[in-house]
């Protein structure tokens, strides 16, 4: 008779996926921002390890821990690595409902006795509770990380997770086709083989393609994060004459309206010494939300300096964009921010030759302004035939 090769294999997967855990492990301690997620897969690498070392383990005599707790053990990990999946993805989902949701599974384990007789229902409980995890976890993965990573990361991580909820719900179903007899993993069955391996890859992908979404994630905050004033978190100089090449080269190909606005808050420096520089930071905080919760998203705002901002206002006529520059005016005043603003107006034109002379434009727009007495809104317009 063949030797049974699935204790063999049982070692080698429960190897693989322990080297995963101290992976994840050493990728939590450096990366602070999603550490709780990363632990929660360290946890469910490692328990899943340790499930597959018991299993190797058994042997005639039925021990509670080599069976029940061997099931107990690899259910309780795929419940830490649905639980990593919704901390990484901010779901909000709490524990106790899913703590709630694996009762139902975890409840035959733990009271059911380890004996022969009703080792088909323990196995039932296992590969189902493990299908309904993966099948949970595939079904919240879907649309969030569609949203946050694109089509290709959501297909590279929900199909593997699908994948291995399937092979569990066949092994659940497998178990009743063969009711009463038991289909343990330790067995040597091509089925049980091929589960081990579909484990060994199904973890592989996970911690690869989870590793990537990771890492796009935090390239995109430090991208972020350069783009950013620190202060009042809109962007900063760079970012914006980045921004606005790209809209100003849109303005050239499609002539579409394009409208700048250069924002000065008067008599800021008044604020600076009369109240600190932390009454001057929270005016600046202040400003930069009314600039958010009043400009449309395909509005650009940025810091240009000191209380300097510019508005970038892409498909926006005159008439709109004057509109706009009195309605932020008035809320100047109405929302108390402490000053008043004054704004240079100005539309970009093709006759311009570059973006950044209608951004003098609007400068010079801003200090007639001032030089008029602040507190007011002065338009220039662009060079004929522009």
């Amino acid at each position: 008779m063949a030797a049974n090769p699935v204790p063999a294999m049982l070692w080698l997967v429960a190897f693989q996926i322990g080297l995963h855990a101290l992976a994840w492990l050493v990728a939590a301690r450096l990366l602070r921002e999603e550490r709780r997620a990363l632990l929660n897969w360290a946890g469910f690498n490692a328990l899943l390890a340790i499930g597959l070392v018991l299993c190797g383990m058994r042997d005639g005599e039925r021990g509670w821990w080599v069976y029940n707790g061997v099931n107990l053990i690899t259910l309780l990990a795929f419940g830490l690595m649905r639980r990593g999946v919704e901390l990484f993805l901010r779901s909000g989902r709490s524990d106790l409902q899913q703590a709630l949701q694996l009762a139902p599974w975890v409840l035959p384990l733990l009271l059911l006795p380890p004996t022969t007789d009703w080792a088909a229902w323990r196995v039932l409980a296992a590969f189902g509770g493990q299908a309904f995890v993966m099948a949970v976890t595939a079904w919240s993965l879907a649309r969030p990380m569609h949203r946050e990573f694109g089509r290709w990361a959501q297909l590279g991580l929900v199909l593997p997770t699908a994948v291995i909820a399937g092979l569990n719900a066949s092994a659940a179903l497998r178990q009743v086709a063969a009711w009463p007899v038991p289909q343990e993993i330790q067995l040597g069955t091509d089925f049980n083989q091929g589960l081990l391996y579909a484990y060994l890859a199904g973890t592989a992908c996970f911690g690869v393609g989870f590793l990537a979404v990771v890492t796009q994630r935090l390239t995109h905050r430090l991208r972020e994060a350069s783009q950013r004033d620190a202060l009042t978190g809109l962007l900063n100089r760079r970012a914006l004459s980045e921004y606005l090449e790209a809209q100003w080269h849109r303005h050239l190909r499609r002539r579409y309206p394009l409208a700048l606005v250069m924002v000065d808050l008067d008599h800021f420096k008044l604020v600076n010494d009369s109240n600190g520089h932390a009454a001057g930071d929270a005016v600046l905080r202040r400003t930069a939300e009314l600039f958010r919760q009043h400009l449309r998203r395909e509005d650009l705002v940025g810091r240009m300096g000191g209380e300097e901002f510019l508005l970038v206002l892409p498909d926006t006529p005159k008439d709109a964009a004057l509109a706009l520059a009195e309605r932020l005016r008035q809320l100047a005043h109405a929302q108390a921010l402490g000053v008043s603003m004054s704004l240079g107006l100005t539309m970009a034109s093709a006759d311009d030759g570059t973006a950044e002379e209608a951004v003098k434009r609007a400068d010079a727009a801003l200090y007639r302004a001032k030089a008029q007495g602040r507190d007011r809104v002065v338009c220039i317009e662009p060079p004929p035939g522009g």
